[in-house]
């Protein structure tokens, strides 16, 4: 499980790998971004912007509860403020950096955490 109070956005799609980067960036209480990272990603229903999450990320296969899913998803719950959002991957990874805005780090980042 990954949880954090901070707000967090989508930053970044990235249709030809399948990626999403949700980043809550540095600001006055925080001196590092705080990056949750999803590959093989094949569904996404969020709202852009999220105040405070926790990401569960299913025990059982996705094709159990979506039935277009590949064998390898996985159901990633996204909870904020009382809400229930959905991301189906294959990988979900968090981690903390000091990239400047325009940076995604999209591939360090899973090779980091992994």
């Amino acid at each position: 499980m990954i949880a954090s109070g901070r707000t967090f956005k989508i930053w970044q799609y990235s249709v030809s790998h399948g990626m999403l980067l949700l980043r809550s960036p540095t600001d006055e209480g925080n001196d590092t971004n705080m990056d949750v990272v999803f590959a093989g990603v094949r569904y996404i229903e969020l709202p852009a912007v999220m105040k405070g999450i926790e990401v569960v990320s299913a025990s059982s296969p996705a094709s159990e509860i979506w039935p277009s899913a590949m064998a390898d998803d996985v159901l990633h719950t996204i909870r904020s403020q009382g809400a229930e959002y959905f991301v189906v991957g294959s990988v979900c990874r968090a981690y903390e950096n000091k990239l400047s805005l325009f940076e995604t780090g999209f591939l360090t980042s899973l090779a980091a955490t992994a």
